[in-house]
C-alpha cells in the first residue's frame, strides 16, 4: 500500500503602507470582547521607626463599575475583593454624588499604626463592544435647547482642572464647529483635532501639568492620557457639549486590525497601568465613551472603567494619613495597576479610511460607523471543489455527502475561504494544513505544515513538500475500499485566537496520488 503525495499551498496576501504624513479617520462596525483579571495595587503605606499612623486616616478605594453599559461599551464585574493587611480599620461601602462605589477604610479613635501595610484590589472583568448597529446620534448642533439642565450643570462648566473658560480653548473650538450643522460633526472635529495635534508625552510632575490649559499652551503640544481626555474635555464643554472624565485600567494585551484599503495597524500594547478616557452626553444617543488618544464613540474592550466625574478624577483611590513623628515621616508608595487579558474575542469589522487634517505623521482616529462593512474575518471554511470551478469529480453512490474520492489523475484542490460579510480579508500570523487518515479508532497524520505568513506587497509563500510512502495500517475503509480521512486546516489570528475547518475524503489505495494542491484565497 504505497502512496506519493505532492503538495503545493500557495497564500498570496496584499500589504499596503499609507504615506508618512497621511492621518486617517478608520471606521469600524462589528464586537469584540474581553474576560480579564485584574490586580490594583492601590496604596502601600510606609510607616518610618519613630512615626505612627493616626486617627482619622481614610483610604477611599473606588470599584470598578458593574454591571454597566455606555453606548456601545458594557462591562460587567464578578468575583470583586479589596483587602487591607492592616486591622485598625472600619471598613463602610459607599456611593458618591456622582454613582462611583468604593470601599471607605477609617482608622478606628484612639488607635495608633506603626507598621506598614498596604492595599490591593482583585477583580475579574468582562468586557464587550458592540458596534453593528453603528452609531449616529441625529442631534442639532444646538445643544442648550436638548440637554437637561442637569447635566448641563454637572458637565458642561469649568473645574479645576478642565478649563473650558479658557480664551484660547474657546475660541478654537468655535473656530473648529463654526459650520457644524449636527453634533455629530462638532464633535468629531473636535476629536480630529486633539488626536492630530497633540503628540504622547508622560507628565513631569505627578500629573499635576496635565490640566487643558497647560496642555493647550505647551510648545510643543504634550500630554499623557490626563492630559488628553482633560483638553478634549475643555474644548466639548466650551461650545455647550457635556463631557466627564473617566478613569480606570488600561490592560496590555497587542492585537492588529487591517486597515480597509491594505496594511493595517497594530493596537493594545505597552504596559498595564491606570488610564482616563472621556464620555461625550448625545441628547437623543445618551453617554458614548471614547479615547482622546485613539477613538471617537467607542473605547477599548482592554479598558475597565472605575470612576468618572466632572474633574480630572484619574485617582483610582484617595489616601488622607494622619500621624505624630519623631523623625522621618510616613510615605505612600504609588499605585500599581495591573491585569491579564485572559481571553479576547476580536470580531471588529472596518469600512472605509477618511483622511483629516493633522500635522502629526500616521496618526488614526478609528470611530464608529453606521455603513456596510467587510473587515476581519471570523471564520474560515475550506472550499471543495474551488469557488467558480466545475467538480472533476463523478458522483459515487457509496461516497457519503461533502465527501471527495481522490484517484489517480484527478487532483484535489482544497481551498481556504478566510470571511466575514461578503469580502474575505485576512489578518493571521499562520496557518497549518494536515492530511489525517483514520485506522482503528485512532488517526494517522500523513501530511502536516506550518505556513508563517509574511506581509509584504504582492508576497507569495510556497509549501512544496515531497512525502514518503504510506505506511501499511488497518485503515477504515468505505463500502468500495477507500480510506477515509480529512484535510484540516487551522489558521492562528495575531490576537491568540484560532479557527478551524475540516474536509472528508476518501483516498483509493491501489491509486497514486500527486498534484493535490492546497491553497488560501487571494485577499
Amino acid at each position: 500500500m504505497k502512496k506519493i503525495m505532492t503538495i503545493l499551498c500557495v497564500f498570496v496576501n496584499i500589504f499596503m503602507s499609507y504615506s508618512q504624513n497621511d492621518s486617517y479617520n478608520i471606521t469600524y462596525k462589528g464586537s469584540a470582547s474581553a474576560d480579564i483579571n485584574g490586580q490594583s495595587d492601590i496604596a502601600t503605606v510606609i510607616v518610618p521607626s519613630g512615626c505612627k499612623v493616626t486617627y482619622p486616616t481614610t483610604i477611599n478605594v473606588f470599584h470598578p463599575k458593574n454591571d454597566v453599559t455606555v453606548g456601545a461599551n458594557s462591562q460587567y464585574i464578578n468575583n470583586y475583593s479589596v483587602n487591607c493587611t492592616n486591622s485598625n480599620f472600619n471598613r463602610t461601602e459607599l456611593t458618591d454624588y456622582w454613582g462611583n462605589e468604593y470601599t471607605e477604610y477609617k482608622q478606628f479613635q484612639g488607635t495608633d499604626i506603626t507598621r506598614d501595610f498596604f492595599l490591593t484590589q482583585y477583580y475579574t472583568a468582562t468586557t464587550s463592544i458592540n458596534l453593528i448597529a453603528g452609531f449616529t446620534s441625529g442631534s442639532s448642533f444646538n445643544p442648550l435647547c436638548d440637554i437637561p439642565a442637569d447635566l448641563l450643570a454637572d458637565y458642561a462648566q469649568p473645574t479645576i482642572a478642565i478649563q473650558s473658560d479658557d480664551p484660547q480653548i474657546k475660541s478654537l473650538a468655535l473656530s473648529l464647529t463654526r459650520a457644524c450643522t449636527t453634533m455629530d460633526d462638532a464633535v468629531k472635529l473636535i476629536a480630529e483635532w486633539v488626536v492630530g495635534n497633540i503628540s504622547y508625552a508622560n507628565s513631569t510632575n505627578n500629573n499635576k501639568d496635565q490640566n487643558a490649559s497647560q496642555v493647550f499652551g505647551r510648545k510643543p503640544k504634550t500630554g499623557n492620557c490626563t492630559g488628553y481626555t482633560n483638553l478634549i474635555c475643555a474644548l466639548l464643554r466650551s461650545v455647550g457639549i457635556p463631557a466627564r472624565f473617566v478613569s480606570g485600567v488600561n490592560i496590555a494585551y497587542p492585537y492588529i486590525i487591517p486597515y480597509a484599503n491594505g496594511g493595517s495597524v497594530s493596537l493594545g500594547a505597552g504596559v498595564s497601568d491606570a488610564h482616563a478616557v472621556y464620555e461625550v452626553y448625545y441628547p437623543n444617543g445618551g453617554w458614548r465613551m471614547a479615547d482622546a488618544q485613539m477613538s471617537l464613540n467607542f473605547c477599548s474592550t482592554h479598558f475597565v472603567a472605575h470612576r468618572f466625574g466632572p474633574d480630572n478624577i484619574d485617582a483610582l483611590s484617595e489616601v488622607s494619613v494622619s500621624y505624630d513623628v519623631t523623625g522621618t515621616v510616613p510615605s505612600i508608595r504609588t499605585k500599581s495597576m495591573c491585569g491579564e487579558i485572559t481571553s479576547f474575542d476580536n470580531n471588529y469589522l472596518f469600512d472605509d479610511c477618511t483622511k483629516f487634517k493633522s500635522p502629526l505623521p500616521k496618526i488614526l482616529l478609528l470611530s464608529e460607523f453606521p455603513g456596510f462593512a467587510t473587515g476581519i474575518w471570523d471564520a474560515v471554511t475550506i472550499m471543495n471543489p474551488p469557488p467558480n470551478k466545475i467538480s472533476p469529480y463523478p458522483p459515487h453512490q457509496n461516497i457519503p455527502p461533502n465527501t471527495t474520492l481522490i484517484t489517480a489523475c484527478s487532483p484535489a484542490s482544497f481551498y481556504a475561504e478566510f470571511s466575514t460579510g461578503s469580502t474575505p480579508a485576512t489578518q493571521s500570523d499562520s496557518y497549518d494544513w494536515s492530511i489525517e487518515l483514520y485506522h482503528g479508532s485512532t488517526t494517522y497524520v500523513y501530511a502536516q505544515e506550518s505556513i508563517n505568513i509574511v506581509y509584504n506587497m504582492y508576497n507569495a509563500s510556497q509549501w512544496v513538500p515531497t512525502l514518503g510512502v504510506l505506511p501499511s495500517y488497518d485503515w477504515a475503509l468505505d463500502p468500495n475500499g477507500n480510506i477515509y480521512g480529512k484535510v484540516k486546516v487551522t489558521v492562528h489570528i495575531s490576537d491568540g485566537d484560532t479557527k478551524t475547518d475540516e474536509w472528508t475524503i476518501a483516498v483509493n489505495p491501489n491509486q497514486i496520488i500527486s498534484n493535490i494542491t492546497y491553497s488560501t484565497n487571494t485577499t
